[in-house]
């Protein structure tokens, strides 16, 4: 990862107060990787967000969204923008290692012209 040169990017990660994601958003953080730590628990979120600024000294902040939620994904990107500007990097983990954790809903549209 080294050779990537991620150093100020900025990475949302989903499920990210979940251990595999959790453990993703830290290895990114470790190569200078700000971080948003999108997660159904703020809490736990937050709690991740605040473990990583502490051990990596990188910017991180926990969200609270539901991924099948278009209203509470748009709420969370003004915070991310906000807070962070443009996301470089997309981690969708949400839902992880849950076998319940499926939908129907194959892809959601944006509307036309519209930025991440």
């Amino acid at each position: 990862m080294n050779e990537l040169n991620l150093k100020d990017k900025v990475a949302v990660i989903t499920g990210g107060a979940g251990v595999i994601c959790s453990t993703m958003a830290r290895s990114l953080a470790a190569h200078g990787v700000k971080t948003i730590i999108l997660d159904l628990n703020k809490e736990l979120a937050t709690d991740v967000a605040k473990q990583i600024e502490k051990e990596f000294n990188i910017p991180s902040i926990g969200v609270s969204a539901n991924v099948l939620d278009k209203v509470s994904l748009e709420e969370a990107r003004k915070i991310i923008h906000n807070k962070f500007g443009l996301v470089d990097i997309l981690i969708n983990g949400a839902g992880g290692n849950s076998p319940s954790a499926t939908t129907q809903v194959e892809k959601m549209q944006g509307t036309e012209g519209e930025k991440n």
